[in-house]
């Protein structure tokens, strides 16, 4: 079976001697954004129903200045929003890693992610951080973990440094694509679909009815969303080029979450799922976490064509 990718080596952490000030003008240079995202896991902590913990955002955010431009964007539901997204794909990357023997996780457009931190991550699992140079400079002056590639997840250097593996890395664009041309993610995948032939990609897209509230929201802090995907959700694979993955159906990740994250839906909350749910039209034209599989005829992997077996791997829940 081919490898994919380059030997990359990891190199330990160190936490850099910076200052307060020196991180507020590191944040001055990056998408405002990653720190919505950012407060939301850190508060999560203080949830009495909270869904993860996450200390490494708490350290983070407790260095950093809340831009106060984020404040109406906050209050709308984004914190609880943020931090159920971040654990849904939290358990994802999990179940990835036990189905389908996954080795290597990529984090495109990584932001302030403390992922590879909160999942414990344990020494089998190489994990590849890609981000815009200011935010990857952020990222060290915190103390993140490298490896790093500073750059944009559009220029396509970092495909040259996905560490090898035996089975296919695992790429995560959470809270990414939507924001980037529609035109530019249709080139990201097909050049993703060419060099690394066979790999999983694990991202959320916004739907028609959920677009006009993130468009106000993300335009108030001067990072617009793009689009939104205009087919129904059940087309969604088809609408990326990508190959379903049996055991992670859309549909099926999407009642996963439902059951998972019920007792944290108030009643009308409830309501509006019961609604959506039991009618078509709607239900059609939801958001949602997508997980699939780019499909080239290079990747041959097991003698049957199907992912080999790898040993299991635990992660800290």
């Amino acid at each position: 079976m081919p490898r994919l990718g380059r030997a990359f080596v990891p190199q330990p952490a160190v936490a850099l001697d910076v200052t307060d000030a020196e991180l507020s003008g590191k944040l001055a240079q990056v998408s405002k954004t990653a720190v919505l995202t950012l407060r939301a896991r850190a508060d999560e902590q203080h949830r009495p129903d909270r869904v993860l913990l996450d200390p490494v955002a708490a350290e983070w955010m407790a260095r950093l200045p809340w831009p106060p431009e984020l404040d109406g964007w906050y209050q709308n539901d984004a914190q609880g929003n943020l931090a159920l997204r971040a654990d849904d794909v939290d358990q994802i990357v999990r179940r990835c890693v036990a189905q389908l023997g996954t080795r290597v996780v990529v984090e495109l457009g990584c932001g302030l992610s403390t992922r590879r931190q909160r999942l414990a991550e344990p020494s089998q699992l190489e994990w590849l951080d890609v981000d815009l140079p200011p935010m990857i400079a952020l990222r060290e002056a915190l103390g993140a973990p490298p490896p790093h590639v500073a750059g944009s997840v559009l220029d396509l250097a970092w495909l040259d440094v996905v560490p090898n593996s035996e089975t296919p890395p695992l790429l995560i664009a959470e809270g990414l694509l939507y924001y980037l041309p529609r035109t530019e993610v249709d080139r990201l995948f097909a050049a993703i679909a060419a060099r690394l032939p066979g790999a999983v990609i694990l991202f959320d897209v916004v739907g028609v009815d959920d677009f006009p509230r993130l468009l106000e929201n993300s335009s108030s802090v001067g990072a617009p969303v793009a689009w939104k995907l205009e087919r129904n959700f059940d087309q969604v694979l088809l609408e990326f080029g990508l190959d379903p993955i049996p055991e992670f159906d859309p549909d099926e990740l999407m009642k996963d979450a439902l059951s998972r994250y019920w007792h944290r839906f108030n009643a009308r909350t409830r309501g509006l799922i019961y609604f959506a749910m039991g009618t078509p039209e709607v239900w059609a034209r939801r958001s949602g976490m997508v997980l699939g599989r780019f499909v080239s005829a290079a990747f041959t992997g097991g003698p049957d064509g199907s992912t080999p077996p790898a040993p299991p791997v635990d992660l800290a829940p």
